[in-house]
């Protein structure tokens, strides 16, 4: 059996909500991502992150309870610059090209699997342009 290329991907992504952390999660694998953490909110995710358990792409949500998206982004991109981070979040309005400071990505829930996926794509590679 070959290994995907994308299992050497390390992801971590918070969402407040269970059902698309779950849905998230079968997403990413079924693409063949190594989803390393999955966290409630931003303070759970920060907890998890450590030199040894360090993702490559964070997909964050932007309201969540304890810590919001905003706060975690700023966090991240502080300590760990070379994680690239995704918002995935309903705060996002389809079609508007809205920015959120620090982050790599960002995807409206509003959106197609598709786009998620486009842009989880586009995060690999730029992975691999900055090695």
């Amino acid at each position: 059996m070959t290994t995907s290329p994308l299992a050497t991907i390390k992801v971590a992504f918070a969402d407040d909500h269970t059902m698309i952390r779950e849905c998230l999660y079968n997403c990413l694998t079924l693409w063949g991502y190594s989803v390393i953490i999955q966290a409630c909110n931003g303070k759970n995710l920060l907890d998890q992150i450590s030199d040894e358990n360090m993702p490559d792409i964070c997909i964050l949500d932007i309201n969540m309870p304890e810590l919001d998206g905003y706060e975690t982004i700023k966090i991240l991109s502080k300590s760990w610059p070379q994680i690239k981070i995704m918002v995935f979040s309903m705060s996002i309005i389809k079609g508007r090209n809205d920015k959120v400071a620090g982050a790599h990505a960002v995807v409206s829930k509003a959106d197609g699997v598709s786009e998620i996926k486009a842009t989880l794509v586009s995060l690999t590679e730029l992975k691999a342009v900055l090695q």
